[in-house]
């Protein structure tokens, strides 16, 4: 019989059927489908007491198996285990024959232990109703413990108001109450339901009562057609459990922790829970909503994400359509601020349910780390939504006073590669020298193994290992042309190339390769003889950016996502990560590596970043002491400090003949631990040297390293050190010049014209009668006047006189012009 027609049958039918029609124990049943362990029976719904009483819907079928499998669960509506398993069929033979259950024998089930399962619906107790309650509250949850320790639960099936409005009266029932009443027809039906409604008889009802202000409970129907069932069968106990435990949930929540996580944890905290996988979900979802609070996930992202403060956000929009979404981080801006010289900008997909490709931005601290520094998410590749997330980030540069990047490194991207030349016209891009190798090996693979195969089948052990000898020897071949230090040794070793390869087989792929990367303007991204001169810091390949899109698709975990919670997901990793590099930038100015303690380094441990430190101490190493074993010094290019901004090995070796240590201002400005206003005091006994050898009668006046008298006050003085900003104008504040000659004759003073770029004076000289000094009066302003009548010079005159004899004092004293007049305007004095 098709279990859709069991509904209508009563007991009494059901086992003159069973007892009818024996079962071939070795046939299925071809009406039912075994329900899947893990699926629920019903779906959970929030109940809210406050609902409209006739209120029904289909429940759903809560999948806790993978998602994946696509099986369908289905529960007959007399399938529970105490009304009759649809297992072999009982038949009527000898009623005290017992057959072993894993035999291919038939098993047997006696009609008076059939009935008297029927019955046992009738122990389950109802709740006590002697109790007085004083919110509705404190009764649902004295109820819900009540009912899961017995082994059932009840719903609310409706409720009453008297004439003011106010709730009175809250009838409940047994959730296995009433019969399913389908509002889908069957054919139309997509998802897969299953229902436990059995027509349990089991109410109740909550009442209020004025005179003693509290709610008290009383019995309608006490029995149940059913046994006793576990509280992970019942949404609605389930849901206690949950909000019991919704805080810890919540948090783990919003850290992004997997749901089979936190189920782990509070099984390890209450062994006895039963919170299923639906029931985390269900409450994400809630929380979702709340969120959202009737807005669509792209409304929350561009208008709610921003007033939180946390996120700089723009979006671009065609017919409402978005198109175009670029974000950053507030912490990303914290390090953007000193770490702004080399970006490296990647692609990626699969990140979020509209297939729109995410632009990954990354850069680089001074501990040779990787942070995020902002994320675009376009239409498509083409060049106008590249410009789009650049102008955007060239705004936020602008924002933060910093010079645009001085390199940006990237994949042979064209599109972008054109927006980065029309957004950062200043700026060198330069192509990942990984990639190259992996499309010139893959172009090359094909030919390489039929070269191979003229001397060796591909079924030979010696085959493969001569494969890859071929594909090294080709790779040695080509990097050196992309290592060559300069233009014409390049040149040589890209002959050298042409002529290994200058066969039939292999034109193909030299063609390809002068093609496509010796190209002029691709070679000047590509080769280091053109790249010497770009600070790289080292960075010549887009790998970090590759390890930028793992570190997101992890704690991502899907790519089926709204852009919303894409970017809740990302928020999570950028502040992880800001903290972890704040850690250890922390540590980088505290502790100092034991290999490094040498003289060498005594000045720049804890200031200079480790790995620059690092860099330095490979080359000292590679190079020196000269002998066997080491490479050979040759003349010095300024290579390693143009791209690396450390010192080369000509400077290393003149501070290690010199025993002198190096300091801080011979590493470029991104391997400083500290910026300016934050850097350490000084400890006066980590700069004592040997004594030096010098002249008997002092340093001559004038001298470069001779302190002025205001130096040597402020030394002692219990004034506060200036701050940044005073540090740079001092730099461009000209101090007062003093000078004293002999002779006769006049002088005239020569103004000297300075650049704007350096921290010097201009101005120019009033020229004086009199006796003036031969040569330059000395100081750093040199004035020009005579014995009372001239006037003061400004800025750098240098008060020139001839036909000497006389005496003459001048002073001077000139504006700064070290600093663009719109930045003094900055400043209040």
């Amino acid at each position: 019989m098709p279990t859709h027609q069991l509904d209508s049958l009563d007991v009494a039918d059901l086992m003159d059927y069973y007892l009818e029609n024996p079962a071939d124990p070795d046939a299925t049943d071809t009406d039912q489908t075994d329900p899947d362990p893990e699926a629920d029976t019903e779906s959970d719904p929030e109940v809210d007491i406050d609902t409209e009483p006739d209120q029904e819907a289909d429940m759903e079928s809560d999948q806790e198996a993978d998602i994946e499998s696509n099986q369908e669960a289905y529960i007959d509506l007399v399938s529970d285990p105490e009304v009759g398993e649809l297992l072999p069929a009982p038949r009527r033979t000898d009623r005290h024959q017992e057959v072993d259950i894993e035999s291919d024998q038939e098993t047997y089930i006696e009609l008076s232990d059939l009935e008297a399962d029927l019955e046992v619906g009738e122990s389950l107790p109802a709740p006590p109703t002697d109790r007085q309650f004083a919110t509705v509250d404190e009764a649902t949850a004295a109820i819900n413990k009540f009912t899961g320790e017995n082994g059932y639960a009840v719903s609310k099936r409706r409720s009453k108001v008297d004439k003011k409005g106010d709730l009175n009266k809250i009838y409940f029932q047994c959730n296995r109450g009433r019969t399913f009443r389908s509002q889908v027809k069957g054919n139309e039906r997509k998802r897969n339901r299953c229902t436990r409604r059995i027509d349990c008889p089991f109410s109740m009802v909550l009442s209020y009562s004025k005179s003693f202000d509290s709610w008290s409970l009383k019995i309608r129907e006490a029995s149940h057609n059913h046994g006793p069932s576990p509280i992970s069968t019942h949404p609605v106990l389930r849901r206690e459990e949950v909000n019991t435990h919704s805080e810890a949930i919540k948090r783990n929540l919003s850290v992004g922790t997997r749901t089979s996580h936190i189920l782990t944890m509070l099984r390890q905290s209450d062994p006895a829970n039963s919170i299923k996988p639906r029931d985390i979900h269900n409450l994400r979802a809630r929380l979702r909503r709340e969120f959202l609070d009737g807005r669509t996930p792209i409304q929350a992202l561009l208008y709610q994400i921003p007033e939180e403060g946390d996120w700089i956000m723009n979006y671009q929009a065609t017919d409402n359509v978005v198109t175009a979404v670029f974000c950053t981080h507030k912490s990303a801006l914290e390090i953007l601020r000193h770490s702004h010289y080399v970006l490296v900008i990647d692609a990626t997909y699969k990140t979020n349910r509209y297939n729109m490709p995410m632009v990954d931005i990354v850069g680089v601290t001074p501990l040779n780390k990787t942070f995020f520094v902002g994320f675009g998410f376009i239409q498509s590749e083409k060049e106008p939504f590249y410009r789009f997330i650049l102008r955007d980030l060239h705004d936020i540069y602008r924002q933060l006073n910093l010079p645009d990047p001085r390199v940006v490194l990237t994949d042979k991207e064209k599109a972008l590669m054109n927006a980065i030349e029309a957004e950062f016209p200043f700026t060198k891009c330069m192509l990942c020298i990984w990639h190259v190798n992996k499309n010139i090996l893959a172009k090359a693979r094909a030919f390489l193994r039929r070269d191979t195969l003229s001397l060796f089948r591909d079924n030979d052990s010696q085959f493969l290992p001569r494969l890859k000898e071929k594909e090294k020897a080709m790779l040695g071949l080509w990097m050196s042309v992309v290592y060559a230090g300069t233009v014409p040794d390049m040149e040589e070793a890209w002959r050298k190339f042409q002529a290994e390869y200058n066969t039939e087989m292999y034109a193909e792929v030299v063609m390809y390769i002068k093609s496509e990367w010796m190209e002029s303007d691709t070679a000047r991204r590509l080769l280091h003889a053109y790249t010497s001169s770009y600070l790289h810091l080292g960075n010549q390949a887009t790998s970090r950016g590759e390890a930028a899109h793992w570190c997101l698709k992890r704690d991502l975990q899907v790519s089926t996502n709204d852009l919303l919670t894409v970017i809740r997901s990302f928020e999570r990793t950028v502040t992880n990560q800001h903290a972890n590099l704040q850690q250890q930038l922390a540590d980088a100015r505290i502790t100092k590596p034991i290999q490094y303690l040498s003289f060498l380094f005594t000045n720049v441990l804890t200031k200079i970043s480790r790995h620059a430190i690092g860099k330095v101490a490979a080359i000292r190493d590679a190079y020196l002491p000269p002998g066997r074993g080491k490479k050979e010094i040759k003349e010095c290019t300024g290579a390693t400090t143009r791209t690396l901004g450390i010192p080369c090995i000509h400077v290393i070796k003149s501070h290690v003949d010199e025993q002198r240590p190096l300091s801080i201002d011979q590493f470029h400005r991104h391997w400083h631990l500290h910026a300016p206003e934050t850097l350490p005091p000084v400890d006066p006994r980590l700069l004592l040297l040997e004594p030096r050898v010098n002249r008997t009668r002092g340093r001559p006046a004038g001298a470069i390293n001779r302190p002025t008298a205001q130096e040597v006050s402020q030394a002692r003085s219990t004034q506060r050190d200036p701050s940044s900003f005073e540090y740079v104008l001092e730099e461009g504040r000209g101090g007062r010049g003093r000078g004293r000659g002999r002779g006769r004759g006049r002088g005239r003073g020569s103004t000297s014209q300075v650049s704007a770029q350096e921290p010097t004076q201009e101005g120019g000289g009033n020229n004086g009668r009199g006796r003036s000094g031969r040569g330059n009066n000395g100081g750093s302003n040199n004035g020009r006047s005579d014995n009372g009548r001239g006037a003061r010079g400004g800025g750098s005159n240098n008060g020139g006189g001839d036909n000497g004899g006389g005496r003459g004092r001048g002073r001077g004293r000139g504006p700064a012009s070290g600093i663009p007049p719109e930045m003094l305007n900055q400043f209040s004095f």
